[in-house]
């Protein structure tokens, strides 16, 4: 879409007030903010964004003392990022060349270089806005009350305020960094001691090393004596070794020949151990024998002795068989009665 307002042609040479008309709401405040006037973001306008899409331009061409100027917004934006590209050029012999400052600032598509090539033009936005401009919702100029609140629009004060906080965060990081660095510092002193120490260990070290080198060349004579002394030792011991063999066969021999020895003797103990158990089951049966016949002595004593006792009770023996045979004679007799 695009939209053309040409107020040369729409406009009177004789009119003194030129006015949009029109339903509140449709658009008349916005469009004399976003086209009517060169700012890039005006005051009372949240997000000009909002109203070009994802690409706009917004060109305006107006008339300052006697000086042609042409003020070009290119807007772009997706939906992470949001661009400007403006351009301020003034009518020049040639045709439209970008605005010059005296400080060789030039208008070069750059945002920031576009707003100081208009200040110096134009002024102060907060100015223009208060004196040439005024939008419906703006507080008017005889509405003001506080004449602090007034210098700070017309001076433009509230960037400085902005500026003063922005100066505080900074401050704060200057500090932070500042300890930071402080502590980097005292870190360094202490590697610079470190360094001073290990110098100094340095030096003594290289004051003791022809010290060391000497005992290393009394080292190595030493290692060379007992390098040869060892080499006669492992001389020594290989003769050891040749006469440890020739024990230790000595050795063998000499345990199998006491195997053997102990082998004999183990077989001259067992017979004389069968002849001495030979002897001894004799000697048992002999005993045994004599066992049985003093046993069986005793047991002819026992009955003889009997015998005699019972010759010696002969008497009452006989006398109690005849009580019992009277006994039994007298018993029927009594049942029968």
């Amino acid at each position: 879409d695009e939209l053309t307002m040409d107020l040369d042609e729409l406009v009177p040479d004789g009119a003194v007030t030129v006015a949009l008309t029109g339903q509140n709401g449709t658009g008349k405040s916005t469009l004399f903010s976003l086209a009517l006037t060169p700012w890039r973001i005006p005051p009372h306008i949240d997000d000009p964004y909002a109203h070009f899409g994802s690409e706009g331009l917004r060109e305006l061409f107006f008339s300052h003392g006697t000086e042609q100027y042409r003020s070009r917004i290119v807007y772009k934006q997706t939906p992470k990022t949001k661009n400007q590209k403006a351009f301020l050029h003034h009518q020049g012999p040639t045709g439209w060349e970008p605005y010059l400052m005296p400080d060789n600032t030039v208008s070069d598509s750059k945002a920031s270089t576009y707003d100081r090539c208009l200040e110096h033009l134009l002024g102060a936005q907060s100015l223009f806005y208060l004196s040439a401009f005024r939008s419906q919702g703006a507080v008017k100029l005889s509405e003001y009350e506080n004449a602090k609140a007034l210098m700070e629009d017309l001076l433009s004060l509230h960037e400085p305020k902005h500026l003063r906080k922005k100066t505080k965060l900074v401050a704060r990081e200057i500090r932070r960094a500042f300890e930071a660095t402080k502590d980097a510092a005292a870190a360094l002193e202490e590697k610079k001691e470190q360094t001073g120490t290990l110098a100094l260990q340095i030096s003594t070290i290289q004051n003791e090393t022809p010290r060391l080198a000497e005992e290393k060349t009394a080292a190595a004579s030493a290692v060379a004596i007992a390098q040869a002394e060892l080499a006669a030792a492992a001389t020594a011991e290989g003769e050891n070794v040749r006469v440890r063999k020739q024990r230790e066969d000595v050795e063998v021999q000499l345990a199998e020949t006491r195997v053997r020895h102990r082998a004999e003797v183990i077989r001259v103990e067992g017979d004389i151990l069968k002849g001495g158990e030979r002897l001894e089951q004799a000697k048992n049966a002999s005993i045994t024998s004599h066992g049985r016949l003093e046993a069986r002595k005793q047991s002819v004593e026992n009955r003889a002795f009997r015998a005699e006792q019972l010759l010696l009770r002969k008497e009452e023996i006989d006398f109690a068989v005849q009580r019992v045979q009277t006994l039994n004679q007298t018993i029927p007799t009594t049942e029968a009665e």
